[in-house]
């Protein structure tokens, strides 16, 4: 795979060939979400991206886990937010059957452990207007490191003040969010732009127009689609999801965003949908 995250969407553009960006990384068994482990596995079954939630204690240390996630995963009522680094360091993992494992990893040490793996550095916008940017680009080779937020005015200056020139992908639901991150991308700006997740529910939303998405990629921006299928059951894009994929057709799912014009697709199950683009003879 190509190295860094703007070479590697550069790839997925001229080839045609989406990459697998793979949510909170492949966790089974004892092999927690959000863990080297995790992410160690996703890549073993075709992963190109691994998506990493982005948590703050209340003294100001940066874990990765995705909080409200506490009471599931360590048996924990009180968020990440709500613990010292000290409190949240003598938490461990359980499984199913109550045994040990592992413990909730401090975010650079999870890079670390997955040094030359793409990240997405999700969920931290939160904490971009309180350093966090500044903190990451000590932790790992900041062309290795995605992050993606709204197009709002507070995290794009924070993006903007950074003194490092992080790969940037606006998280998009209409037309004015995409020309708000474009505009602010342009002129000289230093946010680079190097494409949209985009969020739709339902097939008709004005964000689907194929008109549109050509647009965005013939400007050479990457196209990010979500098959993940999420507790709430909302749609992140129109129904095209891993459900439909893995129990109707990869056709009226995968298909649907690749047809779409899909750059990345992050889904929970990267190793059915690398066996699906290899039968699309991708």
């Amino acid at each position: 795979m190509a190295e860094g995250v703007r070479a590697a969407l550069a790839d997925a553009i001229a080839q045609r060939q989406p990459l697998i960006a793979v949510h909170r990384g492949s966790s089974a068994g004892t092999i927690m979400p959000n863990t080297i482990s995790a992410g160690k596995a996703a890549v073993l079954q075709g992963a190109d991206i691994v998506e990493l939630d982005v948590a703050r204690s209340l003294d100001g240390e940066y874990f990765t886990f995705h909080d409200t996630y506490e009471p599931f995963l360590l048996g924990e009522r009180r968020l990440i937010g709500e613990m010292t680094a000290a409190e949240i360091d003598d938490l461990i993992y359980y499984a199913s059957e109550g045994s040990a494992a592992g413990h909730v990893e401090r975010y650079s040490e999870t890079l670390s452990g997955l040094h030359g793996v793409i990240i997405n550095v999700d969920r931290s916008y939160r904490y971009w207007e309180q350093g966090f940017l500044e903190e990451l680009a000590t932790w790992s080779d900041p062309d290795y490191l995605l992050i993606k937020s709204d197009p709002l005015p507070g995290f794009l200056n924070a993006v903007e003040q950074c003194g490092t020139r992080f790969p940037y992908m606006a998280v998009v639901r209409n037309e004015h969010e995409i020309h708000t991150a474009i505009a602010c991308s342009e002129g000289g700006n230093v946010i680079d732009l190097v494409g949209f997740e985009i969020l739709a529910e339902h097939e008709s939303d004005s964000v689907l127009h194929q008109e549109l998405l050509l647009y965005l990629k013939e400007q050479g921006y990457a196209l990010w689609f979500n098959s993940i299928n999420l507790e709430n059951a909302r749609p992140l894009c129109a129904g095209y999801d891993d459900v439909t994929s893995l129990f109707v057709s990869p056709d009226l799912g995968w298909g649907k965003l690749i047809d779409l014009g899909a750059d990345v697709i992050q889904t929970d199950w990267p190793a059915p949908l690398k066996s699906y683009l290899r039968r699309r003879s991708f």
